[in-house]
């Protein structure tokens, strides 16, 4: 079981790591700007559907699934998300207990990265 967790950390900790570097070659190629808030639903499950292999953990799939819907649920209230200490707030609080009190994935990496995409991308 630890085995495991451990794999779906290192497995998320890359995936974060790739969808990171996919959003900066998007916006080296985007002639035109983009209202980024209409593509973030399932950016991150559309990254994690098109790596995944029959081996990858579910538990992986649980918390992109999760991330992706209930953040940009929450992005979605504000007009600009990430210049608002409130909404900053409450993404990292969203995102902690998706992370650390649901899935129990208490790694202080995996939660930067995830932030960090989730900043940038929606």
């Amino acid at each position: 079981m630890e085995q495991s967790l451990e794999t779906s950390i290192d497995f998320l900790k890359q995936l974060l790591e790739l969808a990171k570097d996919l959003l900066k070659a998007e916006k080296k190629v985007e002639d035109d700007p983009i209202d980024r808030r209409h593509q973030a639903r399932a950016a991150l499950t559309e990254l994690f559907e098109s790596i995944r292999t029959p081996e990858t953990p579910i538990i992986v799939e649980n918390v992109v699934n999760d991330i992706d819907k209930e953040i940009v649920a929450i992005v979605r209230k504000f007009s600009d998300a990430f210049k608002s200490v409130t909404a900053q707030r409450e993404i990292k609080q969203k995102l902690r207990t998706i992370l650390w009190i649901k899935y129990g994935l208490k790694d202080q990496e995996v939660f930067d990265k995830a932030y960090s995409y989730i900043e940038q991308y929606y």
